[in-house]
């Protein structure tokens, strides 16, 4: 008899081998195979990810995207897994740009959400510097947005490839990953797990950046969940933020606020934008004629 292993997939989003990122994306790895799991992993770097045009055949006609590149691909292997770890190396205060490029092609994901809902999912980014990730959650959202569940997120930091290995705290909160990925698979109550997350980060996403929306309430701005400001006796933050139960189960990237957004919001503006097609034609023409473009040859020439 072949018994099937449930399969955990590492993704691991950097262009330098055996850097920090792929290393740490290993040893989860690495942990979650000692809990009979099939382990694969991928590099986002042997991807080709295209920009998104916005030409919304994808929301407006149900289509299947026109762009020739590898998303699809890189959907199949997410489909096909029972959990995925995604890793990613903090450039410039977020995660490498292919992430983003996945996160543009949300319009899509409606059409597969039935093989991605509520997997598992956990994150690990790395900075070499405190203070250079701000916008590192921003890889969650790609979770999120795929309708998986963020189970973890962890950051770590180590400004040359490996050294981010010496660090013991980093080293475990890896090992940590891999086991709770691995329970959470294999149909363990994850719920119970005692994840650490920052002091004051957002519940759902794991971010730190807030708007306020009144005084004393303040908004997640990559998940809408909304906090109210309370004193605390933590002499180093002064205050802590108390989250709203109700926006925990109604932020941005629900099921439910999702499929509201396209169908209440997204698809609506065919019409409104069909409505008032001539009188934006009219203000089209009067800026057709601006031509200033700088031609390729000679732009080819000047960076020669």
């Amino acid at each position: 008899m072949v018994i099937l292993l449930k399969k955990i997939l590492g993704v691991v989003g950097s262009y330098r081998k055996q850097g920090n990122t792929e290393l740490f994306v290993k040893l989860a790895m690495m942990e979650a195979e000692k809990h009979d799991l099939k382990v694969e992993m991928i590099r986002l770097t042997d991807f080709n990810f295209k920009p998104c045009r916005g030409c919304m055949a994808c929301v407006f006609k149900a289509a299947k995207c026109r762009i020739n590149d590898d998303f699809y691909e890189f959907l199949n292997h997410i489909e096909h897994a029972d959990g995925v770890l995604f890793g990613s190396p903090t450039y410039i205060l977020g995660p490498q740009a292919q992430f983003k490029q996945i996160l543009d092609r949300f319009l899509l994901i409606p059409q597969h959400i039935d093989n991605l809902q509520h997997k598992p999912a956990c994150t690990v980014t790395v900075s070499g510097l405190k203070g250079w990730h701000p916008l590192s959650p921003v890889l969650n959202l790609v979770v999120l947005s795929l309708g998986m569940n963020l189970l973890d997120s962890i950051h770590i930091y180590g400004p040359g490839p490996g050294q981010a290995l010496l660090n013991e705290e980093s080293y475990q909160k890896a090992i940590d990953v891999g086991k709770n990925l691995a329970l959470a698979i294999k149909g363990e109550d994850y719920d119970s797990f005692e994840i650490k997350k920052a002091p004051n980060s957002c519940p759902v996403c794991d971010g730190e950046l807030f708007t306020p929306i009144r005084r004393d309430k303040l908004q997640c701005a990559l998940c809408h969940t909304r906090a109210s400001i309370v004193e605390s006796n933590n002499q180093q933050l002064g205050f802590t933020l108390k989250f709203e139960a109700e926006s925990l189960k109604h932020h941005r990237w629900t099921e439910e606020a999702m499929v509201h957004h396209i169908e209440e919001w997204v698809k609506a503006t065919e019409h409104m934008y069909l409505g008032k097609l001539e009188e934006i034609n009219k203000l089209k023409a009067q800026l057709k004629s601006f031509d200033r473009w700088i031609p390729r040859s000679t732009r080819k020439k000047s960076f020669s």
